[in-house]
């Protein structure tokens, strides 16, 4: 598991388990202490019997001698049970220090790996829409290099075919002119009448060719012009909205970066107060606990102290009087020492469980911290990806557009160059067919 380390804790919980032993043979050695006091008791009970009634200054030195060792034995005792809460105390606070410092270095971590992710993927982000905008930008001025090489093969094309038109033409008027003055000059005198008609279609036909000729001039400028208008103005068009789209998304890609920085940074600070808030709360409840365990001490201490004088003033004034009253006392004394450190474990083991409680309840603070913090880290991952995918989606789909764009304008150009080849071929059927009829 994150958070902390399995063999650090294994070490805490085999060390508060020694203690635990060792106050449990402190418990046995106690209560074998208790055992011999007991029979001690018994044993100067039973002298008491042998020896008859004992003088009063016999039994105070013996009483006293036995209240000493009770109190000596419960002191030691009562100081025991200090050392143990203290060494349990001690325990817990270094164990807190030691979740509560794994912990704000899980969640440091975890916040410089989640902003060197969203760096990562704002990195990436914006070398997929510079690399999208080149592959769009590259795309559209191959387009319109084709699209200006075609509009070139085209204007050489309709050049090409109106200045053989042009030749053929004049070939063709030269071979008329010559047939017909040959056919003339054979039969001048017989086809007045033809050759006058064969010249009147000569220049109709002449006539008919340069109208042609400049309709046709006519017509291919203007559609040079067009077609250079449009290709300047598809360029343009194209420069015009690759600098928009570029803009966008650095826009975008600033915006995104900034708005990132804002959250991490917002998020680093809730999690200051909150490890700050965490912090004094558990000082606090050190602090009270430690307070309560002290005064609590104290308070038995003093309570012990004041039964035990005021017991020890009336056992001698019973001893005094009873002997017999005397022995029973002695016996209450011991069931009172058993009792006190039967509490006195039962204490002990009170406030190693609230150790226990308090140590748990760390933890799983420390858990909801590192959770939460995992959480907002996946969070803004998460949304980082969402807009670098939407960023790169968008550029993809206005790359698709320019490319589609651009596609259409060629197949234009295509369809309106077929049309130019159907022009020139119907100008050609017309040549053939005045060529027939002059032959005829």
């Amino acid at each position: 598991m994150r958070g902390y380390s399995r063999d650090e804790v294994d070490k805490a919980v085999q060390e508060l388990r020694r203690e635990l032993i060792k106050a449990n043979a402190d418990r046995a050695d106690a209560t074998r202490e208790v055992k011999r006091l007991a029979a001690s008791v018994k044993d100067l009970e039973a002298e008491v019997l042998e020896t008859g009634t004992p003088t009063y200054s016999g039994l105070g030195t013996k009483l006293e001698s036995i209240l000493r060792v009770a109190e000596e034995q419960s002191t030691r005792l009562i100081g025991q049970a200090d050392v143990d809460a203290e060494m349990l105390r001690t325990a817990v606070r270094l164990e807190t220090q030691h979740l509560r410092s794994e912990a704000a270095e899980s969640t440091a971590t975890l916040l410089e790996q989640a902003a060197a992710r969203a760096a990562a993927i704002l990195t990436e982000a914006e070398q997929e829409a510079e690399e999208r905008i080149n592959r769009a930008r590259t795309a559209a001025e191959s387009l319109t290099a084709v699209a200006l090489r075609e509009a070139a093969a085209i204007r050489g094309a309709v050049a090409t075919e109106a200045a053989e038109a042009r030749a053929t033409t004049k070939r063709e008027s030269a071979a008329f002119r010559a047939e017909a003055e040959r056919e003339s000059a054979e039969v001048r005198a017989v086809a007045l009448h033809e050759v006058g008609e064969a010249r009147e279609q000569a220049s109709q036909l002449a006539r008919d060719t340069e109208h042609g000729r400049a309709d046709f001039n006519s017509v291919c400028e203007k559609q040079r012009g067009d077609l250079a208008r449009e290709v300047a103005e598809q360029s343009e068009a194209l420069r015009q909205l690759a600098e928009t789209t570029t803009t966008e998304l650095n826009a975008t890609v600033i915006v995104t970066r900034a708005e990132l920085a804002r959250e991490a940074e917002q998020r680093r600070a809730d999690l200051t107060r909150e490890a700050e808030v965490s912090r004094a709360q558990l000082a606090a409840e050190k602090d009270q606990t430690r307070a309560m365990i002290a005064r609590e001490v104290e308070q038995g201490r003093t309570d012990l102290n004041v039964e035990l004088t005021s017991r020890r003033d009336e056992a001698e004034r019973e001893l005094l009087t009873q002997h017999q009253e005397s022995v029973a006392q002695m016996q209450r004394y011991l069931e009172d020492a058993n009792r006190q450190l039967t509490e006195a474990v039962a204490y002990t083991a009170q406030k190693q469980s609230e150790s226990d409680d308090l140590d748990e309840r760390l933890r799983d603070e420390a858990k909801m911290q590192r959770h939460s913090a995992d959480t907002t880290a996946a969070e803004i991952l998460a949304n980082a990806e969402a807009r670098a995918k939407a960023m790169i989606s968008d550029a993809v789909n206005r790359s698709d557009t320019l490319v589609s764009d651009a596609e259409d304008r060629l197949a234009k150009i295509k369809i309106e160059r077929e049309a130019v080849a159907g022009y020139f071929e119907s100008l050609r059927g017309v040549l053939s067919h005045a060529e027939r009829s002059v032959s005829d």
